[in-house]
């Protein structure tokens, strides 16, 4: 046979005994990947003429059977490949501790320190810089854009927004992630892709988490308060104050929507949560909510029934204030906040005497009394 087929008889192996004649004149097929012996019945004998042994491996189906084997291993192999969920990518903490800083041209920032119609103090915004990981894009085609990192409560960072923001309005007007904008730069440049990035892009889904999760570590007893936008969710903090005590509530977004769901629920456990969706449209006129509301109310519902501790309550605070245009333009708490002064949720000075044992006093308007 030609020495490129796999099976060959083993001319130079010693002899062995023929399974038909009984004389040592047998010779015995190996396997040239392996170099071992066929089974002792393939081969060939010597004595051709008084006894003619012959089983050749491709004649009697051995190979065929062999190759058939060694497909469905593979294809075994290729289907458990598939079905095995691949390992999920984070980015790294120093790609994180790079967005730090570079406030003085972050445009949202300087909207809450100066643009806004209640400018806020440095020391509170400061707090909540810090208390969310807030960032600066320094350079680049989004320079002045805040970076927003969505770290889940095991403290892994599953993704960074970029958004832009007008500073005299602080509405949106741009939006990007970081890996995106770092992946852009090495393909404009030909460089190779760090082995971080090239696994971070395998990733089905890149915001996995709440934004605002990492706190549940942080504040394990407190009450929790859910958004969608993580602009919402600093609104929302700036205005019912840092979490100082056990009773503070904790505010995290999902990022959309449909961002509020099942898997970012699991670390909600044991949890009593309020629901803030976005006002929107109605499905039908004579509908009483809107469809973002109906929506998370729904689903409010479907995980209660699959993780039977959590708390979940959903405030139609934003249904009752809202105009169809608001609605039709999508408004939420923060834009609604925003034209209120912070001031006036903060606890009123103590009057001449006044009991310093009783609750707090505040002057916000009663339908924020949540």
């Amino acid at each position: 046979m030609p020495p490129n087929f796999r099976y060959t008889l083993d001319w130079k192996s010693k002899k062995y005994t023929c399974p038909a004649c009984g004389r040592n004149k047998f010779v015995r097929y190996i396997d040239t990947f392996t170099g071992e012996c066929l089974p002792p019945e393939y081969g060939r004998c010597d004595g051709e003429v008084n006894c003619a042994y012959f089983l050749n491996p491709y004649k009697s189906g051995y190979a065929r059977n062999v190759w058939r084997d060694k497909q469905g291993q593979a294809a075994t192999e290729t289907i458990a490949r598939r079905v095995e969920p691949k390992k999920e990518a984070f980015m790294p903490a120093e790609i994180l501790a790079q967005t730090r800083g570079g406030y003085e041209i972050n445009g949202f920032i300087l909207h809450l320190l100066g643009k806004g119609k209640f400018p806020f103090d440095w020391a509170d915004i400061e707090k909540v810089i810090e208390l969310y990981q807030l960032g600066t894009v320094k350079h680049g085609y989004r320079r002045g854009a805040i970076t927003l990192p969505f770290i889940d409560i095991k403290n892994r960072v599953n993704a960074i927004q970029v958004k832009q923001f007008d500073a005299e309005t602080n509405h949106t007007i741009a939006s990007d992630f970081l890996h995106s904008i770092i992946h852009k730069w090495y393909m404009r440049n030909s460089r190779p892709l760090p082995k971080w990035l090239s696994d971070y892009l395998e990733n089905e889904k890149k915001v996995r988490c709440f934004f605002g999760e990492h706190l549940l570590k942080l504040y394990p007893n407190n009450p929790i308060g859910i958004v969608e936008a993580p602009k919402s969710a600093i609104y929302a903090t700036l205005y019912f104050g840092l979490p100082t005590k056990p009773t503070d509530r904790i505010w995290l977004a999902t990022f959309t929507l449909r961002g509020f769901d099942e898997v970012k629920c699991q670390c909600l456990k044991g949890k009593d949560v309020l629901l803030f969706p976005d006002t929107s449209k109605k499905a039908e006129q004579g509908n009483r909510y809107g469809i973002a509301f109906e929506y998370w109310q729904k689903k409010a519902k479907e995980i209660k029934s699959k993780i039977n501790d959590i708390s979940f309550r959903i405030s139609d605070i934003l249904e009752k204030l809202a105009t169809d245009e608001q609605r039709k333009n999508g408004y939420d708490i923060a834009d609604y906040l925003g034209q209120l002064d912070w001031r006036r949720f903060r606890p009123r000075p103590n009057e001449v005497g006044h009991n310093k044992a009783e609750e707090p006093q505040y002057d916000y308007p009663p339908e924020w009394d949540f």
